[in-house]
Formats: C-alpha cells, sequence, structure tokens
C-alpha cells in the first residue's frame, strides 16, 4: 500500500524495530514482487520506511516524556509548524511528516531539542498498522497532504554545528567515572548493527558531551576516542566527525557531573557489588559464607543505606523506582529498552531485581506470558469521616437526565451504543450544554479528523467562536495518560473508547485505568455495542465503575434524519423517580441536532418495532397508552411498508369524515382489501381514500381508488 499509493521505500522490521534485511533500510524498495515476497517469508513484520530523497520525504520524531514540551518550546521560538501527516508511535511520541524539499536532512538526535529527533537521508521509520514493543500499535493520527517543513525547521535541521566557539569548562582530565563511561559508551558502539551505527554514534556523542561539559571528561579525548570506534566500525570519516561534533555539542548543553559519594572509587566498587550480589546474595543467605565475604556485604549495604542518592549505574535502584512510578503491566524487553540494558550481567541484575519485587509484593508474574509482569498497586484511599459530604459535579446532561441522577466527582459515565445511534451527536450535545462551565472541556475523537469535526459543529448553525472553551483533539488509546496530564479536574467526553485488536476483555481495565486518572474530574465514555446485547463490548465488567450506564439503539432511518432510543441500564444515585429501566426516543437531524420525540417510559411497556413504524410513516408522537380497538394493520407490499392504524386516528378520521357512518369499519375493509391485493401505498394515500369515500357518500357518487 506504501509503495504503490504513497510511492514510499519499504522494507520488513522485527518487533524491536531492527531490520529483517542484511542492509536495513539500504534495502528498501517499491518493487511490489520484492514486498510480496518478503513478506510472505515474514508475515508479522513491521513495515519499516525508509526516508529521504527516494520516499520524498523526512520525519520529526517527539519521543515522551520530555519531547512534546521540547516541541512547545521550539514552536514558541521560532513559529507554528505547517499541519501535516500525523502519526502516534506504540510508545506514545508522535512523528511528523514532511516533503522531501531537498535540503541534506540527515538523522539527528537531540539537536533542535531533548527527546526530538529528525529521520532524513539514511535512517527509517515504523509505520502502522505495526505493532511496538510496549503492546501498543503505531497509528495515523492525521491522513493528510504533505508540506514541505517551514524554512526556520529545516534550516535548524541542516545547521552545521560548530563546537569550536563553544566555551568549555576548565578540564582537570578524566575522572574514573568518566572514563567508565567513555568504555560503556565504546563497547556498545562497536556491537552495534548495521543500519544502527550513526544513530549509536550520535548518542555515544551526546551522553559523554554532558560529562565534558561537567568536567568528567576530556573533549579531546572523547573526540578521538569515538572517531576511532567509528572508523573501525565502518562509518565514512566526513560523516563519522560530523556526527560526534552535533552530539557533543547537544550533550554539552546538559551538563552532568559524577555523583558525590565518600569512596573515590564508588563507580567500580559498585559495579563490582552489584555482580557480587547477583551470584552470591542468595548463597551467602543459605549458607553463611566465611566472615571476610559477610563483612564485605555488610559494608556495601551500610554504603546504600548512608547514599540516598541513586548511582547512575545501580539498575536495581532504577527499576524499582520505574516500577513504583508506574501503573499497569510490563515485560522484561520493556525494562531493557527503558534503561538501554544490553549485556548478559546487565539481564541478569535485571532478572534478579525482578524477582526482589515480587517477594516484596510489588509486582506480579503474569500466569499465561512469561516475561511479563503486573504493577501491584497499593495505594488505599481510606474513608475520612471528618470530610465534607460528596459535592455534585456541576453538569449537563441532555433531555434534563443531570436531573434525575446525582454525578459527584471522580464520576464515570458510561454511553454503550450500537452503530449509527448517535453517539457522537449526544456526545457534542453534552458538550454544547456545558461550554460555560468553568471546569476545563476537553473531547478526545478516534474517528473523527479536525475537518470533519469543524463539520459536525457548524451543523448547530452557531458560529465557531462558541466552541473555543472545549479543547478537542484526535486520540485513540491511553485515554488515562491524556487525563491525568491534561484534565483531572474537568470534562473529558471521549468518543470512543475502542478495543485493540478484538481484545474487547481489556476494555474495562481502560476504564479502570481513566477513573484511576480522574482527580475532581468526570469522564463521559462512549464504546460500541451490538444491537442484540443490553451492555458493551467488554461485557458486564463495562459497568462497573460507572455511576450511570447509558445505551443507544438505532431505531429507524427518515428522509433526512434517524431516530434513536436512549436507555439507562444502571443509575447508581437517583434524584426523586428512579429511572433505571427507563428509556426514552429522539430524533437526529444534520448528524447533530437532538430533539426528544417520546418521554422516559418503563423499557417493558414499550414495543420498540412498533414505535419504528410509527416514526416511519411520520408520526413521531407515539401514543404509549392502549387503546380500547385493536389496531388495524396493512401488510407491507412492494410499494408500500407495514403501517397501522390506531384508535386516535380513528376518532380523528370520525371528527372530520362526518358522511361515514362507521369509520371503523371502513378502514377494517380496506384493510381486508389490501392484504388479499395491495393497493394502498401509505398512511397519507389511506387518508386520501378515506376524504374520497367521505365526499361520495355525501353525493351518492360512486368511489375510484
Amino acid at each position: 500500500m506504501y509503495a504503490e499509493k504513497a510511492g514510499w521505500s519499504v522494507f520488513p522490521c522485527k518487533l524491536d524495530k531492527s531490520p529483517y534485511t542484511k542492509h536495513g533500510c539500504k534495502d528498501a524498495t517499491k518493487d511490489p514482487d520484492q514486498i510480496r515476497a518478503w513478506w510472505t517469508k515474514w508475515p508479522d513484520a513491521s513495515i519499516g520506511c525508509a526516508c529521504g530523497p527516494d520516499s520524498k520525504i523526512w520525519v520529526l520524531d517527539i519521543d515522551l516524556p520530555d519531547g512534546p514540551d521540547s516541541l512547545k518550546k521550539l514552536i514558541a521560538d521560532n513559529g507554528e509548524l505547517p499541519e501535516t501527516r500525523l502519526q502516534q508511535t506504540g510508545s506514545g511520541g508522535m512523528q511528523y511528516f514532511f516533503s522531501w524539499n531537498g535540503k541534506e536532512i540527515k538523522n539527528t538526535s537531540g539537536k533542535l531539542g531533548h527527546k526530538i529527533d529528525t529521520r532524513g537521508d539514511g535512517g527509517y521509520i515504523i509505520v502502522p498498522p505495526s505493532p511496538h514493543p510496549s503492546g501498543g500499535t503505531y497509528k495515523w493520527l492525521k491522513r493528510v497532504d504533505m508540506p514541505h517543513a517551514p524554512e526556520w525547521l529545516s534550516d535548524l535541521v541542516v545547521k552545521k554545528p560548530a563546537i569550536t566557539h563553544v566555551s568549555h569548562p576548565q578540564q582537570g582530565g578524566n575522572s574514573k567515572y568518566g572514563v567508565a563511561a567513555l568504555s560503556k559508551q565504546i563497547i556498545e558502539l562497536s556491537g552495534s548493527g548495521e543500519g544502527q551505527r550513526n544513530q549509536q554514534l550520535n548518542t555515544a556523542a551526546y551522553s559523554l558531551g554532558r560529562l565534558v561539559s561537567g568536567g568528567e571528561l576530556e573533549i579531546g579525548h572523547v573526540e578521538n576516542s569515538l572517531i576511532g570506534v567509528a572508523l573501525a566500525i565502518g562509518l565514512p570519516e566526513p560523516e563519522s566527525r560530523k556526527t560526534i561534533q552535533s552530539g557533543l555539542k547537544s550533550g554539552m548543553q546538559v551538563p552532568k557531573k559524577a555523583p558525590e559519594f565518600e569512596n573515590d572509587n564508588y563507580y567500580a566498587d559498585q559495579k563490582l557489588s552489584e555482580l557480587s550480589k547477583l551470584s552470591n546474595l542468595s548463597k551467602l543467605e543459605s549458607t553463611k559464607q566465611n566472615s571476610a565475604n559477610s563483612a564485605s556485604l555488610s559494608n556495601t549495604k551500610q554504603t546504600q543505606q548512608e547514599n540516598s542518592t541513586i548511582p547512575p549505574d545501580n539498575i536495581t535502584a532504577h527499576i524499582e523506582l520505574f516500577i513504583k512510578n508506574s501503573t499497569g503491566c510490563f515485560t522484561t524487553r520493556d525494562i531493557d529498552t527503558e534503561f538501554g540494558l544490553k549485556t548478559r550481567k546487565e539481564k541478569n541484575t535485571r532478572s534478579w531485581a525482578l524477582n526482589k519485587m515480587v517477594k516484596d509484593f510489588l509486582i506480579n508474574k503474569d500466569k499465561a506470558v512469561a516475561g511479563k509482569y503486573h504493577i501491584i498497586d497499593a495505594k488505599i484511599d481510606w474513608i475520612d469521616l471528618d470530610a465534607p459530604i460528596e459535592e455534585t459535579f456541576n453538569i449537563v446532561l441532555p433531555f434534563g437526565l443531570h436531573e434525575s441522577v446525582l454525578i459527584p466527582p471522580k464520576a464515570i459515565i458510561i454511553m454503550a451504543g450500537s452503530t449509527n445511534a448517535g453517539k457522537t451527536a449526544f456526545m457534542l450535545n453534552t458538550l454544547k450544554l456545558n461550554r460555560q462551565q468553568k471546569y476545563k472541556k476537553t473531547y478526545l475523537m478516534s474517528e473523527m479528523g479536525s475537518g470533519e469535526y469543524v463539520s459536525r459543529l457548524k451543523k448547530f448553525g452557531e458560529p465557531l467562536t462558541e466552541w473555543k472553551s472545549i479543547q478537542a483533539a484526535s486520540k485513540s488509546c491511553d485515554f488515562n495518560g491524556a487525563i491525568k496530564h491534561h484534565n483531572p479536574d474537568g470534562l473529558t467526553c471521549i468518543d470512543y473508547l475502542e478495543e485493540i485488536q478484538g481484545e474487547y476483555f481489556k476494555i474495562a481495565s481502560n476504564i479502570r485505568d481513566i477513573s484511576d486518572a480522574l482527580d475532581d474530574g468526570v469522564a463521559f465514555i462512549a464504546i460500541q455495542k451490538r444491537s442484540d446485547q443490553k451492555v458493551a463490548r467488554g461485557g458486564e465488567g463495562t459497568m462497573e465503575k460507572s455511576r450511570l450506564y447509558l445505551t443507544l439503539d438505532h431505531l429507524c432511518t427518515k428522509d433526512h434524519s434517524i431516530v434513536c432510543a436512549l436507555s439507562i441500564t444502571k443509575l447508581k444515585s437517583f434524584i426523586g423517580k428512579n429511572l433505571q429501566n427507563h428509556e426514552m426516543h429522539f430524533e437526529i437531524t444534520k448528524g447533530s441536532i437532538i430533539t426528544k420525540v417520546m418521554d422516559w417510559t418503563p423499557s417493558y411497556k414499550v414495543d420498540r418495532a412498533k414505535c419504528a413504524i410509527e416514526y416511519e410513516r411520520g408520526s413521531l408522537l407515539p401514543d404509549s397508552s392502549e387503546d380500547e380497538m385493536e389496531p388495524i394493520y396493512f401488510n407491507k407490499s412492494a410499494k408500500s411498508k407495514v403501517f397501522r392504524i390506531r384508535e386516535t386516528q380513528i376518532v380523528q378520521w370520525g371528527a372530520s369524515f362526518t358522511n361515514i357512518e362507521d369509520v371503523y369499519g371502513e378502514v377494517l375493509r380496506l384493510s381486508e382489501q389490501h392484504n388479499k391485493k395491495p393497493f394502498v401505498t401509505g398512511f397519507f394515500h389511506l387518508g386520501q381514500i378515506m376524504a374520497k369515500l367521505n365526499k361520495s357518500k355525501g353525493s351518492n357518487l360512486p368511489l375510484n381508488y
């Protein structure tokens, strides 16, 4: 698809984003036969796309967690970015696509800002619907034309670094901490695979540049070491020197010094201590090694207790801190990626750390998937009997529903709707009713782009300025993070929460995550449901956290509108009359405007099929009371639909057609004739026939149907 329609050169990649092909992105092609052969061999391969002049694209890569803030600063200092094609990576980052403008745009890391990279000539990116090592997937957020990048952006990318003009701190030689860090970077650079070497060189230069600026390393020593390794692994000298200078310059803007420890040999001692604990700890505890080993272990523990600062290579402490500040689940691959663990010793330390945390009840092993862990949430909100009584969140719901239900802060409202049942219209009307509220309003939509969203708003017939108080964005996953960071105390409408790869059982868990992300705010969540089911996809678990659970179903389609049924499946705290298991019907016109056509009625009293018949024939106010006379039905024919005549209509015709003595009998007679050989095309045609019959009886003229 990408090669044929977009003209991009593609190649297969593994889940960890490394290429399957021998020469990586250099093997990328647009040849359909080669592409078909690759994916026949590796059917689950991710889609790698080569950047540069061949594909005529380059990419601005914004990584979490600091990338978005760095981008805001970049835009504030230089100007806005144009609307362009945008994708969300599996880890939650963003990638902006720009057309190739002929400038020499290379791969960079941190040159434009912390956690901002570029992928240009010689680089590549992964594109949807490829999976991500974290368990997420790459998704398109905007599929629009790709313009050239603004001049200021492309100029910053291609601007030549000039390290010679950067003032360096006074150097006092290379510290042991700096030398150890340099050795680690050289080892990682030497072992980097083809297609990743230039990027690894840039990463090493950035990390070591921080230490140069912090006084731990001499810049000349770093440059000579890196260029020697670069040439040894086959990188060209001119490009390598540019990469080293660029990385050093960026890193030197963020100085880093060695932690201040009592023992100057701490860095080396700590590494030995980690390995010693890894191999001997269990043995020491069970067999009680000799006193020298015991004393060494005791001294190591004492040193750890005395130092509250986590040293840079204390893998165990960093993993524990990472887990304590996270929720949900993770895999060992996630840990290795997060902390750059590559050697066998580092991974052994990681395994030891995770096993220890299992024993400490910080995490649980997944019973079905090897290498997967679930973080135990030990947080408890204890009840304070002296706290004020729970207040109501000031929200207005369509059709006065808020007057019948108590919605407190930190509440979840669920709307489970079948296809074409008006979920988006109901959401937009909820936002419209709350535009003047003082709290923040956000609308997160998974199916609409900005153009369709604006089009829907215009159908309300109001100036778009009336909607400025609502912040809208395209988003299809990780809603809990968006709420926690952007709107924990306001109203967030999610349209809609969808399953990933058919895993409906995860929807209930996602709702719980959203609930946990709220402080004093409310989340209104739409979910898909089947038309023959009472609850959403994901089952009854989707009801667990909700204070109000609504279901929406499509009843019928008219010429310029649709009619839908709104039911209350769960109502935790009602006000006045309890409307649980009640329903009402409403009409949607212009895709956005909603109008009530039937008031709240117990669901067991509503015959939806009969209501749909009346709505389709033109009556939008069905009489829910029982008639004394049986309705008269006219069966469906090739030219008409099934419709019925009720007592109320018979009474109306009786008052109008005074020449007909028995209106009910005449309609029944016409029904019997029609059901044998259809001739009545609809309700209005029947009214015309009755009018002619009334006129003929008044003038004694024969009646012609």
